[in-house]
């Protein structure tokens, strides 16, 4: 790394504050010159003309995956690399390139010039999610774990009664071939080698409905009840009418009958295992 470009949000919960200038003592430590530092939401992300004219061979990113996914997006066609480093909750991405390291024990064991790859990603149309995406109406639980960690208690009520009678009164189906499968409360797809690998998740009464959202806010739906595991090539939704969905965390709806399929990122990331 010679020159690189730092993202991050320094309005970050999972961050100290003096997190920011370890990182960069950090980077210094490895012979890096900080060319330019975004603090994203507030300042927009940086494009790939701007890193190729501040001459950046490395981006550095400590954030979300909701950041991640957005700044890999943006940076799609630039040439040069992402080192993702853990800034947000679950870090899931940064797991998988790195362990469980912290940013600057990832720093310090960072090649020269630098291990990179191509991620698999999960696409449906203008979106697209390198981490996960959940489908159906369980997915609500979105707005009951950014209530928590922004620490608003009485939007958290409403939050969770609103997921609750979502995730008890609504489902989403998809195709088996042709035929129209039974209803899921949650379906959880992550890109896995060459294929997609899929959890569907059910919940038949409120019992179920409460362990389906805690398994939301503290860790991950394969701890669930009725979960069906599975490999596919695509998923087809069988639903005439959009979609609610999270990719990467983020809330979309997708249109009528969308499909999902597994794609590639052109964007290189740094890995350190």
């Amino acid at each position: 790394m010679q020159h690189i470009w730092l993202i991050l949000n320094r309005a970050s919960r999972a961050v100290g504050d003096d997190w920011e200038a370890k990182l960069v003592s950090a980077l210094e430590a490895r012979g890096a010159s900080v060319a330019g530092t975004t603090d994203f939401p507030h300042d927009p992300l940086p494009t790939p003309e701007t890193l190729t004219a501040a001459q950046v061979d490395v981006a550095v990113i400590a954030a979300g995956d909701g950041t991640i996914n957005a700044t890999a997006r943006m940076l799609d066609d630039w040439p040069g690399k992402l080192l993702v480093l853990p800034g947000g909750t679950m870090n899931l991405l940064a797991k998988s390139l790195h362990g469980d390291a912290s940013p600057e024990a990832i720093i310090a064991v960072v090649s020269d010039p630098p291990a990179s790859r191509q991620l698999a990603t999960i696409e449906a149309g203008e979106y697209r999610a390198v981490v996960g995406a959940i489908v159906g109406p369980a997915a609500s639980w979105v707005h009951a774990r950014e209530a928590v960690r922004k620490s608003r208690w009485t939007r958290l009520r409403r939050a969770i009664r609103l997921a609750w009678l979502r995730s008890l009164s609504r489902s989403v189906h998809l195709y088996k071939g042709r035929q129209r499968s039974r209803g899921y409360r949650a379906v959880f797809i992550h890109p896995d080698g060459e294929s997609l690998s899929v959890v569907k998740v059910r919940a038949s009464g409120w019992t179920d409905g409460v362990r389906l959202g805690f398994t939301y806010l503290t860790g991950t739906w394969e701890t669930a009840r009725g979960v069906e595991v599975s490999c596919a090539a695509e998923i087809k939704i069988a639903e005439p009418r959009q979609t609610f969905a999270l990719f990467d965390g983020e809330p979309v709806r997708l249109p009528p009958y969308a499909i999902l399929r597994r794609g590639q990122t052109k964007l290189q990331f740094v890995t350190t295992l």
